[in-house]
Formats: C-alpha cells, structure tokens, sequence
C-alpha cells in the first residue's frame, strides 16, 4: 500500500521519490508546516475586502457599502424654543432642501485618524468622489461642490455600557474641563440615581448632568428642521445624539434595541454647482480640491446673506461623529441619524431595571426623538 498522507503528489512534476512508492510515479514532498503557511496567507489576501468591499477598521482605511434608502422627508420647521440661540435659528425662513440622490455620499460610515478638521474635510471629500465612483456615477459630472467644518475632537472609549459619558466627556475635554473625568461624570450619575453601570436611557438625565460644566437643553427632533442642526454646529454647539448603532456604528432601525449615543462635531454638506462663486467668495478654497471649501467655528453669529445662500443651494448635510466605542470621527447621513434617533421606543429585552436604570415613562418618552445641545459656559 502506498502512504501518500505525507506528501502530495503532483504528475509530470520531479520531487522526492518515496520511498514505498513504485518508481514510474514522481512526487513532490511538501512540508505540512509549509503548505499551512502558503494558505494562511492566501486566505488573509482572499478576506482582505468582506462583505463585497468592506475593509478592515483596524487599519484606517474607509468603508463603502450599498446606501440604504432614504428616509422620510424632515419634518417642518419649528415654531416655539426655549432655547435663546436656537428660537432666533428657527424663526428665520428655510428653503427645504432638495433631495438629490447623485448628490447622496453612497457610504453610511467613514472613519479617519485623528487629525484638524480641514484633513478631515479633505478625505470626507474623496471618500464622497470614490463612493459616487463605485456607485456607477457618471465620471464626466462636475466634481461635487462641498463646505466642511468642525471641532476637532479627541476620541474617548467607553468602559463597558459607557457611551453616553464618554460622549458628554469628549465635550468636557475639548472645553477643558479638567476637573472631570470619565470616572467622575459616571460616579455623579450614579449618585443621582440616573445609572446603575453606565447606562444613559433618558435625554433628561443627560441634560442635567452636562449641566456640571456647560449649558445644555433637550431638544425634540420632531419639530427640527434640520438646517437648525448645521447652523449651531457651525456657531460652536455640540449636539448629543442618541440613536440605534448598526455594524461599524453607523445609524440604523432597531427600535432602540442597539441604543447609542453620539456626539455631532461638525459638518460636511453637499451644495449646489451653481453656488461656488459664492463660496468663493465668502469660504477658504481647500489649496488641492478647487470644489471643496472649508470655513471655522463661528461663535457670534451667522452673517443673514450667508444662511440664506447656503439653506437654498443644500442638497445634503452629513455629519462628523464621535462615539465611545472608536477613538476615530465618523461621518453619516443627517438624515439616517434622525431616522435612527426617532425609531428609539423600546429597551432591548436583554436589559431590565435590575441590572439598568430605565425611565419609568420608557425610553418612548425620555430618548425617542430628543438631543441635547451643549454649548461652553
């Protein structure tokens, strides 16, 4: 009987002859260890892009996959705020926004290295120019025209069911608020009652705990236009937004059971061609991409002629994110992430009020559709 288990035999090929085997057949003697390697490393090369051009978070490089569709159109805008700056954003008229899907970012999460917030304008832009690519746009289209600011904000990692205090800490840190930690805002929550392990399932209790270092207010998403949300961006807000958290944290529709939270630090918006002399005009031209432009936080006010030109040429308005769960920004669909914030109407069965505080009126009534804008004192 011929023992082939130790090698492999390859016809028309010169190897090691074995030596129980007759002498008409060539083989070749592949060492075991070898071969184990050579398929290793053609498995990591075969898996290097899953799920038809996802890549691997570890590394930084950027995610594309298939839009979802587009949720339901903005509800209208607002007409009572209790809020000073916020009322005065509301009570000027908005031109709804018009919905091109060409103009649509085809990714629902992008994440960057930590850098200023012109390099991540910068890479916002061509993750926008390669997705449109891959998406079958047409490549003789004029290049997307683009405004981009934000903060730049240090990333934070939550300790176990964390998020909402690692996103309130963020803010802390970039108005440096030494005198909190993390430990600390966990330990003034569990002293209020609010949490048990970290947990944060009302909008309320996170309202009041921002309140140890910053002006805050609950804001309900319904009644929001969603020009209100660039413009207290682009004046130096940072907004808290609860919502559900799909792979790779982007917003999706799991009716609270992935409950999140993250914390919106600027905007990438999507304009109109017709608009860039006006954007030249009145924003800092990106010296490499003629398209995209870039301008900073305005703490003071926003000139009336420059909302105006910018609320009538919107096609879409992405936002920069951070989340407890990677030290990296993320950009996503506005839209998506309202849809998301309102879709929260149920604990995950696998939470109860044993091990988790959860508001007695549900998290319906406490997150569903609400935000918490932060602003420094």
């Amino acid at each position: 009987m011929i023992k082939s288990h130790s090698s492999l035999f390859l016809p028309g090929h010169q190897g090691l002859q074995h030596p129980t085997c007759p002498p008409f057949f060539k083989t070749v003697e592949l060492n075991l260890r070898v071969f184990q390697n050579f398929w290793d490393v053609l498995t990591k090369q075969c898996l290097a892009i899953p799920n038809g051009g996802m890549s691997d978070v570890s590394n930084g490089r950027f995610y594309f996959s298939v839009p979802p569709p587009p949720p339901p159109q903005p509800p209208p805008q607002p007409t009572d705020r209790n809020l000073r700056v916020l009322s005065q954003l509301c009570m000027q008229a908005a031109t709804p926004m018009t919905s091109s899907r060409s103009a649509i970012m085809p990714v629902t999460t992008v994440t960057f290295p930590d850098e200023d917030s012109r390099s991540l304008g910068y890479k916002a832009y061509h993750t926008l120019i390669n997705g449109r690519s891959c998406n079958g746009s047409d490549s003789s289209q004029p290049r997307p025209v683009c405004l981009s600011f934000g903060h730049s904000v240090e990333g934070v990692l939550q300790k176990g069911p964390q998020c909402g205090f690692a996103a309130l800490y963020m803010g802390a840190r970039l108005w440096k608020m030494d005198s909190f930690s993390l430990d600390r805002l966990v330990n003034i929550g569990q002293q209020k009652g609010y949490t048990i392990q970290g947990e944060l399932f009302s909008a309320y209790f996170m309202e009041d705990l921002a309140r140890e270092f910053c002006y805050s207010q609950v804001v309900d998403t319904a009644k929001l236009c969603l020009n209100v949300i660039w413009e207290c961006l682009l004046q130096g807000y940072l907004i808290l937004v609860p919502y559900d958290s799909d792979k790779n944290y982007q917003p999706c529709l799991k009716r609270g059971h992935k409950a999140h939270w993250s914390l919106l630090t600027g905007c990438f918006i999507v304009l109109k061609h017709s608009c860039k002399p006006f954007l030249q005009n009145c924003f800092e031209q990106d010296l490499d991409e003629p398209s995209l432009f870039h301008t900073d936080i305005d703490e003071d006010h926003i000139d009336p002629e420059v909302r105006k030109n910018l609320v009538n040429n919107i096609e879409e308005i992405f936002v920069y994110t951070m989340q407890g769960k990677s030290r990296r920004p993320g950009i996503w669909s506005l839209r998506d992430l309202f849809a998301s914030n309102q879709n929260l109407i149920q604990v995950s069965p696998v939470r109860n009020n044993e091990t988790y505080v959860i508001p007695p009126n549900g998290i319906e009534n406490e997150l569903c559709g609400k935000i918490v804008l932060l602003r420094p004192k």
